[in-house]
């Protein structure tokens, strides 16, 4: 498989930017590998304690399927270079990189073709930046990294992603020894994965803030392209940006640039800088149209000049900024049969605008065979390759042998060709010879098509033949594979075992061998044993439960076509590092039953003959003697067999519920499995079941926790590491449903508490009003007995950290010298800065994107008469935290508003909140870690009129006039003076104080003198020419860029 690449050179450094690296497989459990589902896109990091650190770490970060991200044609010659000369993006890039750049329009108007052309403007960007520091003895990285997807992701999915590329190209950016990722094994010193972090968005940004804070990295950009078409996804990347900004703070600021569909993004993040493709690339589609005509001309005398400029009128017009339509177009004319200006004119008017009936037309004039391939290329688990297309094509017309598929299948070539011809505008070809679809719209169609009853019944009514159902066609598929799996010429083929080394650690390198040995010259087994499972799981979804052919008698004896399946599965998915576990059983069965959602491939696992084989495979139970004989000892074990754990410590129902397999999990609970048994061992210890279904976004998450609570699932347990009960996990993965189900009694003796706090000191109520986006979730909470005053506790896994960094520090035993006491004592005064004692109000105050809940939790207050004047460990009230945190002005304006707060209350320090604000300018290394100067302004007016007085001292004996002279910041020193007598509107003069004493504000104001960039424009020649004199003066005394200071 061709991988999307683009090598960037930096100071010597290359940067690879990779769309398609991070592959996992995608069904099955196994020992030291990552698993992604195609349907949820989450990753389960099963272990591989033989992989070194760096290997896996990398594999807990794999977010995605590889198929996430098509190849994008490079932009035509001349176009999109217009974005770097806009004023949108010229503010974005002299402007705080916390100020996103948002990219966005309907689809086809060339979003991805825009971020594959800035990716490589790495040259455009080092113009744009500042000057590398050449005195560093080891040179400074700028890191690029990208996220695509051709589906909208989770927050989580998207920052293992970037987390991925960028560390993949700079493994010494891995963080190989904190407490939060890694966890001691038992007495040994050996330290292990902890799972749980990677799927926590504080511990992923934190990562991310740690790499924006090494000492290599320069600059730091972070790519986002994707669908993302709806409000929620626009809240999951605010939430991104907020939690990733707060993370960064001390470091180098990422630069965002995000490309989705219109989605009100804007609304959501202060100060986007934001360019509506589709309003600006008329000028692209232009070029792009008289280009392609023009090669037209070259094949065919008949089109003249003016004829040539009049097909490019309309083209352009019709077009209305949809390059996906103008290719549409385009590739129509170029079947045209004749080259009549009327008969070309009819026919482009004859081509819908909307993209969808254009893809209907098309699709209408194509063969049953093709529509098939459209579907199955949509469906498939991964990539088809066209010579296993053409196999299955066989196995459809009726091929039940090896001689048969070769008589009955078409070649490659004809195939290659119908997709390069009647079906591109659907399919590519890469260049390993998988298909792909050739523009994100069509799985649009195809979804519509499959998903829509109307589509269903506009495709029936057009072919006259019953539309399939997305149901449906995984049962074809899954047809397809048993057929396979069937053939005489596959039984006869031994699935080999594992190969292992002499401490029964799998060979990965002999297996890669063994492997390429097995499947030899049949090029479909591969995807028949990977993939049958996910073809008969989906197959019963949807409602309606559809016979696959040939299912019952594959699963109801223990046939060699199964066995040799189970064979191939464990050498392909279940065993790919870590120990060998030995061989697929009956017990075996049942996990892989329960990660399918196979209740029929359980029952078989549970009968008498899948116990026989797996009592025969010497199976030991503890507490049960090892029976390969009395049938009558069958039944006393069945029950055990449920709960039997694998050798990483998961029963088959926590299997069940982390698969989302609702039917299985119902089954395993039927038939007695312990509801709360917890997990054991190093991956996710001690979770339940409960826990795994709280954490999915989907309707099959609510159907497990409904089901599980009526079993008596307790919704207060505790995970091992982080301490957090499912309702935090349902909190994090933001289901209204699901939370809903776990604070009501109704259903179960005692609901989730949500003031219980986690290991992190937060309540499920704390994480809620941190999040943008979850106001109808902190409404449930409050309804529920959420109490907004519970404050946060001590941070025990910050402490552990800080205990690790001492013991590290100092050396075991300096440490052990001084004892467990001192070493705690001080561990946890290194962690009071940040503060613990906060209120939900705190924490929602001091957030980015969450101005809603700030409303929601001063109504609480207000209508509860409740007095909002907690302070935190800082002594900080709410105020203090919003008038420090990322949401600072909108946030400020609103607590003064409500008139709960005292204006002048101080905190430890003695700083009142506009003292505190003012030290927080002071103390920034740059301009652009200042962030938007208007916000800044708007802060300190809605201080200054609520009465804060300016003359207040702090326990250094400073006043917030004191810090804003410190900085240099002329305008807000004018603005104190003048007191509540009105607003002063900074001048460029203003910002072009005498130098700052502060040592670290050097740089500073020669940032400030890029503040009145764009207004230059508007300035005569002549006052521009004492812009420019002034500022070259200014930029000799203290240096100009925005930079840290030396």
């Amino acid at each position: 498989m061709r991988t999307n690449k683009r090598l960037f050179q930096s100071k010597g450094i290359g940067i690879t930017i990779s769309g398609r690296d991070n592959s996992g497989v995608q069904i099955g459990q196994s020992t030291g590998t990552v698993h992604a589902t195609t349907i949820t896109g989450s990753t389960v990091y099963m272990g591989g304690p033989s992989a070194s650190p760096d290997e896996q770490f990398l594999d807990a970060l794999l977010g995605g399927d590889t198929n996430a991200w098509n190849e994008v044609a490079a932009p035509e010659t001349g176009t999109c270079e217009w974005i770097l000369e806009s004023l949108d993006f010229t503010a974005w890039e002299g402007g705080p990189p916390t100020r996103p750049l948002w990219i966005y329009g309907n689809a086809g108007c060339g979003k991805s073709t825009m971020c594959s052309f800035l990716l490589k403007e790495k040259q455009r960007w080092a113009l744009l930046l500042d000057e590398p520091d050449w005195s560093s003895e080891e040179p400074k990285k700028n890191i690029v990294a990208g996220c695509f997807s051709s589906k909208p992701q989770t927050p989580i999915w998207i920052l293992r992603t970037l987390l991925y590329e960028i560390l993949k190209n700079n493994r010494t950016l891995i963080d190989k020894e904190s407490p939060e990722f890694w966890q001691t094994s038992g007495s040994s010193d050996q330290l292990t994965l902890n799972s749980d972090a990677f799927e926590s968005l504080d511990c992923l940004a934190k990562l991310l803030g740690n790499i924006a804070n090494h000492e290599t990295v320069d600059k730091l950009y972070l790519i986002v392209d994707g669908w993302f078409p709806t409000l929620g996804d626009a809240r999951s990347l605010s939430q991104i940006i907020k939690i990733v900004s707060s993370s960064c703070s001390n470091g180098v600021p990422p630069r965002w640039i995000l490309s989705t569909r219109p989605n009100n993004f804007n609304g959501l993040v202060d100060s986007v800088c934001s360019i509506n493709l589709f309003e600006k690339n008329r000028d692209d589609i232009v070029k792009v149209a008289r280009a392609r005509v023009k090669d037209l001309q070259r094949l065919h005398d008949a089109i003249t000049q003016s004829f040539a400029d009049e097909v490019v009128e309309i083209l352009t017009q019709r077009a209305d900024g949809m390059f996906l339509w103008l290719s549409l177009a385009l590739d129509s004319l170029e079947e045209t049969p004749m080259w009549d200006i009327k008969f070309v004119k009819e026919s482009l008017q004859n081509i819908p605008y909307e993209v969808q009936d254009i893809y209907g037309n098309i699709f209408d004039g194509v063969g049953q065979k093709m529509q098939m391939l459209l579907r199955s290329v949509f469906l498939a688990g991964r990539r088809l390759k066209v010579t296993e297309v053409v196999i299955m094509w066989a196995l459809v017309d009726g091929a039940r042998s090896m001689k048969e598929i070769e008589a009955k299948s078409p070649s490659p070539d004809s195939l290659q060709a119908s997709i390069k011809t009647s079906m591109k505008a659907f399919l590519a070809l890469d260049e390993d010879d998988t298909i792909y679809a050739a523009h994100p719209s069509v799985k649009d169609f195809v979804e519509q098509m499959l998903d829509s009853p109307s589509g269903q019944a506009q495709a029936q009514q057009k072919t006259k033949v019953s539309a399939p159902t997305r149901a449906e066609v995984h049962a074809q598929l899954a047809e397809i594979c048993l057929v396979y799996l069937n053939l005489d010429e596959i039984q006869s083929i031994p699935a080999p075992k594992p190969p292992t080394d002499e401490n029964g650690m799998i060979d990965n390198n002999r297996r890669e061998e063994e492997i390429r040995k097995y499947l030899g010259k049949y090029e479909f087994l591969e995807y028949s044993i990977k993939y049958l499972g996910l073809h008969l799981r989906e197959s019963g979804k949807g409602g309606v439960k559809i016979a696959v052919p040939g299912m019952e008698t594959f699963f109801e004896k223990s046939t060699f076509a199964l066995k040799n399946w189970v064979r191939g599965y464990d050498l392909l998915v279940r065993c790919t590092q870590g120990k060998y576990t030995g061989d697929s059983s009956g017990l075996s069965l049942l996990f892989i039953a329960a990660r399918l959602n196979l209740i029929s491939l359980a029952e078989h696992s549970l009968s008498s003959s899948g116990l026989q084989s797996g009592l025969m495979a010497g199976i030991s139970i503890p507490g049960v003697k090892t029976l390969a004989g009395s049938m009558s000892s069958f039944g006393m074990i069945r029950q055990k067999i449920i709960n039997f754990s694998d050798m990483k410590g998961w029963t088959p129902l926590h299997v069940a519920a982390d698969s989302e397999a609702v039917d299985i999990l119902v089954w395993l609970l039927a038939e007695g499995a312990a509801v709360d048994s917890v997990t054991t061992g190093i991956i996710r210890p001690g979770r339940t079941a409960l826990h795994f279904a709280a954490s999915k976004a989907s309707d099959s998450g609510t159907q497990m926790v409904q089901q599980l609570l009526k079993k008596g699932a307790n919704p207060g347990a505790l995970t091992t590491f982080g301490g957090n009960t499912p309702l935090h996990y349902a909190v994090q993965c933001g289901c209204v449903e699901t939370v809903k189900l776990l604070v009501r009694k109704t259903i179960h003796k005692t609901a989730a508490d949500p003031n219980v706090p986690n290991y992190s000191g937060m309540t499920a109520l704390h994480k809620a009003v941190s999040i943008p986006g979850l106001e109808a979730i902190v409404e449930v909470l409050l309804e529920y007995g959420g109490n907004p005053e519970k404050t946060s506790t001590l941070d025990r896994v910050g402490v552990a950290r800080e205990m690790k960094s001492i013991l590290v520090g100092s050396g075991n035993k300096n440490a052990a010298t001084s004892g467990p006491t001192s070493t705690l004592r001080a561990a946890a005064d290194a962690v009071r800065g940040t503060a613990s004692n906060q209120t939900a109000l705190h924490i929602a105050a001091r957030s980015g994107g969450t101005a809603e809940t700030v409303k929601i939790l001063l109504d609480w207050y207000k209508k509860s008469r409740a007095k909002a004047n907690t302070k935190d460990s800082n002594g900080y009230t709410a105020l203090h935290s919003a008038a420090a945190g990322i949401g600072c002005a909108t946030h400020t304006k609103l607590l003064l508003d409500s008139d709960l707060f005292d204006v002048n209350a101080q905190d430890n320090n003695g700083r009142t909140p506009l003292v505190l604000y003012a030290r927080r300018l002071s103390l920034q290394h740059s301009l652009a870690e200042l962030g938007d100067l208007s916000a800044l302004q708007e802060t300190l007016e809605a201080l200054l009129a609520a009465g804060a007085a300016d003359d207040i001292k702090d326990k250094e004996g400073k006043t917030a006039g004191d810090y804003v002279k410190t900085a240099g910041l002329t305008w807000a020193e004018k603005r104190l003076r003048a007191g509540a007598t009105g607003p002063l509107s900074p001048t460029l003069s203003d910002t072009m104080s005498s130098p700052p004493t502060s040592p670290n504000m050097k740089g500073f104001i020669g940032g400030l003198a890029n503040f009145g960039r764009d207004k230059d424009k508007e300035k005569s020649g002549k006052d521009k020419d004492k812009e420019k004199e002034k500022s070259g003066k200014e930029k000799k005394k203290i240096g100009f860029g925005f930079g840290k200071s030396k």
